[in-house]
């Protein structure tokens, strides 16, 4: 037998390098309880070999989106792990435009129950309209349940948007106009309105926004119409660091009878460059007249890229433990950045079955007696041997989580990420 040792010399080498197009290959979510952390819910990611599109770190809030061809969601209910949503989208040639939007619903048998179809048309690189289409799989009953159409300004700015809804008989119900205003590149309004009979559009609430000298957002005052005035309900205002990353946003509702804001909550942000490294929510007291922070969430990032955020809240003593929801949530790459060198030496992929998988993990190819490595995608190498006769591995004894097995089969090197129930 031959040794194993070299494929992981070659993966520790491999280690160090770094794919510029990370994708976002799945999510798991931790609740707390008594007992520790728990897996509550999962997703995977799929991308065909055309999709090259990259997982981009959103600085302002932190978290990652995606472009993913399809998306599996699982969650435990009474135990079992469960299927219970699927996402498939379908774009254009160079993935910059989604042509169509296809969400399905599982009951806890695995029974596809109700799906959501969503059909998007452009004018060039403009969207033009769309429509959504229901299905309750169970009672055989399609409906259109709303259609959408979109107007663009002389600037090529979306100046006008119309939803228009439906019943399950594809009836008429009522529709919505969106008119939003701009100064510059800037959007300055979203005024709505509401009608009945798609004839008669009656305002119903209206969104200002306003800028600081940077261009960034300063603040967003929102208006109810009450007949025959437009009536103040809420405010945020915005702060912003020297490098013009978000640090505070603070949230006002407004008095109509005296005409004067009232503080009720702020969300704080400390930074390392640009990457959120705390965020902390907190609630205004009025007793105290002071800010209580009552919930706090930690970052970890390489790479420029999102692995993980931890939840925290205050229990009864005024301790932080662990949130009970969203305590820990993990994102997975196929390749993780760490700004030393990038290869694209790992570019060749396998199919497994099942994933997620129990037990046996087999591999779709012939490649019985190659050698095999699994590591955890932060790079921990967890299990190795060599694949077995029926092109299986056995994972029965991992942890929880998502993994990635690297295969060494002559002179290449394949890898997929799986996931671990």
């Amino acid at each position: 037998m031959k040794p194993i040792f070299p494929l992981f010399i070659l993966l520790q080498v491999l280690s160090f390098f770094a794919n510029a197009q990370s994708k976002l290959i799945a999510t798991s979510n931790y609740h707390h309880d008594s007992t520790g952390f728990f897996l509550h819910d999962s997703t995977t990611n799929f991308y065909k070999g055309t999709n090259s599109t990259s997982a981009v770190q959103e600085y302002s809030d932190g978290f990652v989106t995606w472009a993913a061809d399809s998306t599996l969601y699982y969650n435990k209910n009474a135990g079992n792990f469960n299927l219970y949503a699927k996402d498939v989208n379908t774009y254009n040639a160079n993935y910059s435009l989604r042509i169509q939007y296809l969400g399905n619903l599982y009951n806890n048998l695995g029974v596809n129950t109700h799906t959501y179809q969503f059909d998007y048309y452009y004018n060039g690189i403009q969207l033009d309209s769309s429509i959504g289409i229901y299905t309750d799989v169970i009672a055989n009953n399609t409906y259109k349940y709303y259609n959408t159409f979109y107007h663009y300004n002389g600037l090529n700015q979306m100046d006008t948007t119309w939803i228009i809804y439906f019943n399950n008989v594809g009836v008429y119900t009522s529709s919505i106009k969106q008119v939003n205003t701009y100064s510059g590149n800037n959007i300055t309004e979203v005024l709505e309105y509401h009608s009945q009979d798609s004839l008669t559009y009656n305002p119903d609430s209206k969104t200002n926004y306003y800028y600081n000298a940077n261009n960034t957002t300063d603040s967003v005052v929102a208006f109810q119409w009450i007949a025959p005035n437009w009536h103040k309900v809420a405010k945020n205002e915005f702060t912003y660091n020297g490098n013009n990353h978000k640090i505070r946003k603070e949230y006002f509702s407004f008095n109509n009878a005296n005409q004067t804001y009232s503080k009720v909550a702020r969300d704080q942000y400390t930074r390392i460059n640009a990457e959120i490294d705390t965020a902390y929510s907190q609630l205004w007291n009025q007793g105290t007249a002071s800010y209580d922070t009552t919930v706090k969430s930690g970052y970890k990032y390489q790479g420029g890229l999102l692995l993980r955020s931890y939840g925290f809240n205050k229990n009864a003593n005024n301790l932080w433990q662990p949130n009970p929801y969203n305590g820990i949530r993990n994102y997975y790459y196929d390749v993780v950045p760490n700004n030393i060198h990038e290869t694209n030496l790992l570019k060749t992929e396998i199919v497994l079955f099942h994933n997620p998988v129990e037990h046996q993990l087999t591999i779709m190819k012939e490649c019985s007696g190659a050698k095999y490595a699994i590591s955890t995608v932060e790079g921990r190498y967890v299990q190795s041997g060599l694949v077995d006769s029926k092109n299986q591995v056995a994972v029965g004894t991992l942890a929880e989580g998502v993994y990635v097995i690297y295969i060494e089969d002559g002179n290449t090197i394949s890898h997929a990420s799986f996931i671990k129930l």
